[in-house]
């Protein structure tokens, strides 16, 4: 069988949806089959085995017989922006047989979809390869942002770990988390307390993600969206549409800050190249002071589109064209 069905779907969305929300408490979910000991359908159903915060409870839920689908929210530090990255982890266990995981491998896809958006995949199967030090490692790597020069697990080195672990659990109250699948409930000494986005935020989040990686499914019409300001600070989904640049520039205001993604094609040495392009347009009539005051919004409009081929600043329709974008894609 290849199909996979959720036990409880409903509760899996809340649970994405939790460890999408920046300011929720909760910073990881992990799914994983319900137990069978009926071979053909023991690879067939899945679950949300625990949420929580710490990656040592994480670690805890693990062993060396199961597949287990992680999904884990980070802190990193963009153009000196504190940054929210999502990494996601298929754990395969080190006993577990070839055939089982031939089984799961053609799986896997449904089950990813349901975690929604993430930034960099990590195929762990050592405990001692699942620590906060080696996701760090693997999302910025994925991102650029890695110190290549100091150690990642020296504090003083490397503040986005200071902000993940220490500065805000040492202030923050006591909070419990729930095990889902366990012997018993349990409760937390400490846990993590995101740092909230400075001076902006998103309106319905899990629909911008949603709109992004419909953008990203090759199989899907939508080739892009738009983002706009619902207020001085908050941003929202416009709209998604097709048909690519020309259509996109349609709904391009002079009079407006907006933030837009779509998907080209770009062809190389005879071959079609799937591209993401991101345009991060300020109308030439867009007062001075709304534009001096989004550029410190620009670290987290980028993280939440990442990762994509090329950026671009663009104020006018006319230089805006699918020349200058196919110009730009030859320097890749």
């Amino acid at each position: 069988m290849t199909e996979v069905s959720f036990e409880n779907k409903f509760e899996i969305d809340n649970a994405v949806r939790d460890v999408h929300n920046e300011k929720s408490e909760n910073s990881w979910l992990m799914l994983s089959f319900v137990e069978s000991t009926n071979p053909r359908t023991k690879w067939s159903t899945i679950r949300l085995q625990a949420i929580g915060s710490e990656i040592e409870d994480l670690v805890s839920h693990l062993h060396k017989k199961m597949f287990a689908f992680i999904l884990v929210r980070v802190l990193d530090k963009y153009d000196g922006y504190d940054t929210y990255r999502y990494a996601y982890i298929y754990w395969i266990g080190e006993e577990l047989r070839g055939i089982d995981q031939a089984k799961v491998g053609v799986k896997k896809g449904a089950i990813e979809k349901a975690l929604g958006h993430w930034n960099v995949e990590l195929q762990i199967s050592d405990f001692e390869d699942m620590t906060m030090e080696n996701i760090m490692k693997k999302v910025q790597d994925a991102s650029g942002t890695r110190d290549r020069t100091s150690n990642i697990g020296d504090d003083n080195q490397n503040p986005k770990l200071v902000s993940y672990h220490s500065v805000h659990s040492q202030t923050a109250e006591k909070a419990s988390r729930r095990v889902l699948h366990g012997d018993e409930q349990t409760k937390q000494t400490k846990h993590f307390v995101p740092i909230e986005k400075q001076g902006m935020e998103f309106i319905n989040e899990y629909e911008i993600r949603d709109a992004i990686a419909a953008i990203r499914n090759d199989n899907d019409p939508t080739d892009w969206l738009l983002l706009e300001y619902a207020g001085r600070d908050q941003v929202k989904l416009s709209q998604t549409g097709t048909g690519g640049l020309e259509s996109l520039k349609e709904v391009l205001d002079t009079r407006k800050v907006q933030y837009a993604m779509f998907r080209t094609i770009h062809r190389v040495d005879k071959t079609d190249n799937v591209r993401f392009i991101v345009i991060r347009w300020v109308g030439e009539n867009v007062p001075p002071t709304v534009r001096a005051r989004v550029i410190t919004h620009k670290g987290m409009i980028d993280d939440i589109f990442n990762p994509v081929h090329i950026s671009i600043d663009e104020q006018s329709l006319t230089s805006l064209t699918s020349q200058s974008i196919k110009e730009r894609l030859k320097k890749l």
